[in-house]
């Protein structure tokens, strides 16, 4: 019997491990998910709202947030480069159509998650009716602050085109 009373513990224990888990896998998904909409830029932006935008996208990243292009482009550190770089990105084209896919979500510890993603994008230059398509697989860095999940830092992988 006592056997019984510790093994059912052991499981409810697991079970609740699990969904905790579980449930930080699936408030990352979602936050990748909105990331990747407001990364979207309509053809019709006004100039507020593409500013909006990029600081709307600098609050899913921390204050110290790194991301590491590959060179020749430098690293992009701290939320202020962040949000200069996103809306010099924003301005440079007509439209984008983002998307991230195949999300691998793993839970490292209560505080910190890696994922592995690819980052697509079909960017459209002023003037032009066809889109170029952009596709990176990326390596996140996730950090759990005041109950949210943040990027912290973004790696670049380098593959063969």
């Amino acid at each position: 019997m006592k056997k019984l009373i510790i093994i059912l513990t052991l499981a409810i224990i697991l079970v609740f491990l699990i969904g905790k888990f579980n449930r930080d896998e699936l408030r990352i998904r979602r936050n990748l998910t909105t990331l990747a909409q407001l990364l979207t830029k309509a053809p019709d932006e006004a100039p507020i709202v593409a500013l909006g935008r990029a600081n709307r996208i600098a609050t899913f990243f921390t204050d110290d947030c790194i991301l590491t292009v590959g060179a020749p482009v430098p690293d992009i550190c701290g939320n202020g480069e962040l949000i200069a770089v996103v809306h010099r990105v924003r301005q440079a084209f007509y439209r984008i159509d983002a998307r991230f896919a195949d999300i691998f979500v793993s839970v490292i510890d209560k505080n910190t998650a890696g994922v592995a993603l690819t980052a697509t994008a079909i960017v459209y230059k002023p003037g032009s009716l066809r889109g170029e398509v952009e596709a990176r697989e990326l390596e996140v860095t996730m950090v759990k602050k005041d109950r949210l999940w943040k990027i912290e830092k973004v790696i670049i992988i380098e593959t063969l085109h």
